[in-house]
């Protein structure tokens, strides 16, 4: 039995994620193309299923595997997201816990969510999407209004493309 493939549910092209910095999402590309995000997850994986219905948190996870805090609450929340693990409405030492999906067992859990910075860019993002839709229908016969319009554009569309390859649509 093969392992399953990475979760890579974030920005387009797909990552295991990171944090906006160039250096962060080289990091992640590298990561992703040399397995070391398919041994994090599977590693991650296993230790969720080694616990069972006590499931892990960040701090055992570290300890379990030596990993950093990034390392280890990001393969946690990478396979959060992916439906992978359920993150419970609990928590153990301050830190919340992570079960295979087939262990929760009635008990509350949490969505995966968005930060605030990721809620208002996406807000942006509509509305400057939406500005560019009123763009490519208006009639433009002032010179002088339709330059300034042409840079907004140039600008906007660089915003939005920005965040689609962040964040992803």
């Amino acid at each position: 039995m093969s392992d399953p493939p990475d979760e890579l549910p974030y920005g387009n092209p797909p990552t295991s994620g990171w944090s906006g910095s160039d250096t962060s999402r080289e990091r992640a590309e590298r990561e992703d193309a040399d397995g070391t995000t398919h041994a994090r997850q599977a590693t991650t994986l296993r230790a969720a299923g080694f616990r069972g219905y006590a499931g892990i948190t960040v701090k055992e996870l570290r300890a379990d595997t030596g990993w950093h805090h990034g390392q280890a609450s990001g393969s946690l929340s990478t396979l959060h997201k992916a439906g992978k693990l359920a993150r419970l409405s609990l928590s153990r030492e301050r830190c919340k816990v992570y079960v295979l999906p087939s262990q929760v067992q009635g008990r509350a859990i949490e969505p995966h969510g968005q930060t605030a910075t990721t809620t208002m860019l996406a807000e942006m993002y509509a509305l400057l999407n939406d500005a560019d839709q009123i763009h490519n229908a208006v009639d433009i016969n002032d010179p002088e209004v339709g330059r300034w319009i042409g840079r907004w554009h140039q600008a906007a569309t660089d915003v939005m493309r920005r965040y689609e390859s962040t964040v992803g649509q």
